[in-house]
């Protein structure tokens, strides 16, 4: 068998500037696991210094690559197809998703989409994102339907809108493999307290004004005496409510979000569009409850379980939350295994690593 070489691009990424520590999280561990699969001869990682050091695969440092906007641009569009280039690689995998748009790869390329989430804000909301956002996003993921070798996704969900997309563009779309997302495991060290944590943003598809509303009401139903802490960045014009019990934290580092997540009994997360929705998963792992909207990507990869809410209807969001904070610890832990089961590191780079070493079609 001969074993590929794979060049794995991570050079703008870091924990300092990354817009999404969650896909930060997902490059690294499947990098993590990738390097251990036996069709995978070496990877050759295009990195930065900012990034711990990834066992068993080759780096290339690119420092300028995660802290200077140009750099980055030029990485995108020239950089990472020259570096893939000369290092030999068989392979150039892209774990964010995006392409240059300004020429074709000089080896097979692999992508791993997580979602179609600017074309949803450009036919929600107007575009949502900046001038030059708006100008670039589209054109790097068309890029990647066009020439694009395999597209990787992170669930069936968004493997429906990577078709859908090439559609749009009249394309045919390349051969895609739903790999999944993998979690590590949880090793609980927290007690459980009186405590809801819900996830809030200003990005509008997270709804948090909606969030914020139909929390307060229902504690004003129920007159719940726990502690409600909200995580995140609230958006212009909502406030938090005048409720002693009620805490907004902006900025929590990786051990205190985790250290929450523990603690929690009900974990929510409001959303009108995902990708996959990791939250909820993160929840029932620390078992959690997890109440969610009910949206297809989050339904699909927490498999039903947990307590999902309609988002249109607050007597849904009510019963989901009763329901939650009813739940027997024990049903929890067995949705945690289930959950735990589905979603492993190993088996997504298992699914990517068969799927590079096959002949193009």
């Amino acid at each position: 068998m001969n074993r590929l070489r794979v060049g794995f691009s991570i050079a703008d990424q870091s924990l300092r500037r990354s817009k999404s520590i969650g896909i930060l999280n997902v490059s690294l561990g499947l990098l993590g696991e990738l390097v251990k699969q036996p069709e995978i001869g070496e990877v050759v990682v295009f990195g930065n210094s900012s990034l711990a050091p990834i066992p068993n695969a080759t780096l290339q440092t690119h420092d300028s690559v995660a802290t200077r906007r140009w750099a980055r641009l030029w990485w995108d569009q020239f950089g990472v197809y020259r570096a893939a280039k000369s290092s030999g690689c068989d392979w150039l995998f892209l774990p964010k998703g995006f392409a240059s748009f300004v020429g074709k790869p000089p080896v097979k390329m692999a992508a791993y989409v997580h979602d179609a989430m600017h074309d949803f804000y450009r036919s929600h909301y107007g575009g949502g994102f900046s001038p030059f956002e708006n100008f670039y996003f589209p054109r790097a993921f068309e890029a990647v339907l066009r020439h694009a070798t395999v597209i990787f996704t992170n669930s069936e969900f968004t493997a429906q809108e990577a078709r859908r997309m090439a559609n749009k563009l009249g394309t045919e779309p390349p051969r895609i493999v739903v790999a999944g997302i993998g979690f590590d495991p949880v090793k609980l060290r927290e007690p459980k307290q009186d405590l809801i944590t819900m996830l809030v943003s200003k990005w509008p598809h997270k709804m948090t004004g909606r969030a914020v509303e139909w929390l307060a009401r229902w504690q004003s139903k129920t007159q719940y005496g726990g502690q409600v802490q909200l995580v995140g960045d609230l958006p212009p014009g909502v406030a938090l409510p005048p409720l002693s019990n009620w805490r907004l934290i902006s900025r929590l580092g990786g051990e205190d979000f985790e250290t929450i997540l523990q603690r929690s009994r009900a974990v929510v997360y409001f959303s009108e569009y995902e990708g996959f929705g990791m939250p909820p998963i993160e929840a029932a792992l620390r078992q959690a409850a997890p109440v969610y909207s009910r949206i297809p990507a989050m339904m699909e990869t927490a498999g039903g379980l947990g307590f999902p809410f309609d988002n249109d209807s607050s007597e849904s969001f009510d019963a989901a939350l009763n329901g939650a904070l009813a739940c027997q610890a024990a049903r929890i832990k067995q949705w945690a295994e289930i959950l735990s089961k589905r979603h492993a590191w190993p088996a997504v780079a298992r699914r990517v690593a068969v799927a590079l070493a096959q002949p193009p079609r």
